[in-house]
C-alpha cells in the first residue's frame, strides 16, 4: 500500500490527479486463471484494495491514457497476486474488512497535505507510510478478534485440557459408538455434507494473523530506505513525459 501511497501523492503534485475518493476491489490480477472452482486454492492481492482518485481507478484516469507506461506503473502494485491456501485468503479479507476504512483515511489526508504543482513532500510521505504500519498492527488484532467472535458464533469450541491427565471430550467412545451416531444423523438429516469453509479451519486464521503481523512490525518500509523513494518520484516523472 504504500506504493500506492506514493504514486498517488506524485499524481497531485503533478497536477494529473485531484485527491482520494474511495477504494474498492482489484481491477487487475498479474496471475492469471480461475481458481473459483476449487477449495484449496486463490488468487490473493496483495494490496488491501484499489484506490480511487477523482471517482476511478488512477489507471484509467483520463490523463493517464496517453501515457501507457505511467499507466502500466499505476497498475503493477494494484496487480500483485499471490496463490494461497483458502485459510490465508480469508485471514486477508478479514483484514481488508478491519483495516481499509482507516488506512483510506490516512491516504486522503496525505493527499490533501501534499500541494498541487509543488515538490512532494517526502517527509510527509515517509511519515504516513509509518503510520501506515501502525494501522496494519491495529488491523491485525481486530481482525483476529473478528475471526475468534464469529468462530464462536457459529457454535466452534476448542478442546484445551486442564491438566495432561485430563481425557479428550471422546475418550473411551469406541469406533462403533461414533459410527453408528454419525449414520443416524445423516439418515435422519440431522447433518450435511459441505464445502469446508471457515468454521473448518480452526484456528489457522487467527495464527496467520498473528505471524502476519509479526514480519510486518519487524519490517522496514521500503520504500522508507535511503534512495527507493527518489527512484520511484524519478520513474513517475520519466512517465508522466511519455505522452
Amino acid at each position: 500500500m504504500s506504493e500506492i501511497l506514493a504514486q498517488a501523492t506524485c499524481l497531485r503534485a503533478r497536477d494529473l490527479a485531484n485527491r482520494a475518493t474511495g477504494y474498492g476491489g482489484a481491477s487487475f490480477q498479474d496471475v492469471k486463471g480461475d481458481y473459483s472452482g476449487t477449495n484449496r486454492i486463490a488468487a490473493a492481492h496483495r494490496a488491501l484494495f484499489a484506490l480511487h482518485l477523482d471517482g476511478v481507478n488512477p489507471a484509467n484516469l483520463p490523463r493517464i491514457g496517453a501515457r501507457p507506461q505511467l499507466r502500466q506503473m499505476l497498475r503493477a502494485p494494484q496487480s500483485r497476486t499471490d496463490l494461497v491456501i483458502r485459510p490465508v485468503n480469508y485471514a486477508d479479507q478479514l483484514l481488508e474488512n478491519a483495516v481499509s476504512p482507516d488506512i483510506f483515511r490516512l491516504i486522503e489526508s496525505t493527499l490533501l497535505r501534499q500541494a498541487p504543482g509543488r515538490p512532494i513532500e517526502k517527509s510527509l510521505l515517509i511519515d504516513s507510510m509509518f503510520r501506515l504500519q501502525q494501522l496494519l498492527h491495529v488491523g491485525f488484532d481486530q481482525a483476529a478478534a473478528t475471526y475468534g467472535r464469529r468462530q464462536r458464533e457459529r457454535g466452534w469450541t476448542e478442546f484445551r485440557s486442564a491438566t495432561p491427565s485430563t481425557p479428550a471430550p471422546l475418550a473411551g467412545v469406541s469406533d462403533r459408538e461414533i459410527d453408528k451416531f454419525l449414520d443416524n444423523a445423516f439418515e435422519r438429516g440431522g447433518m450435511s455434507i459441505h464445502v469446508a469453509g471457515p468454521t473448518h479451519y480452526g484456528d489457522l486464521p487467527e495464527t496467520i494473523l498473528g505471524l502476519s503481523q509479526e514480519i510486518t512490525d519487524k519490517s522496514i518500509p521500503e520504500l522508507s530506505r535511503p534512495g527507493n523513494l527518489d527512484a520511484l518520484i524519478d520513474s513517475v516523472d520519466t512517465a508522466s513525459k511519455d505522452a
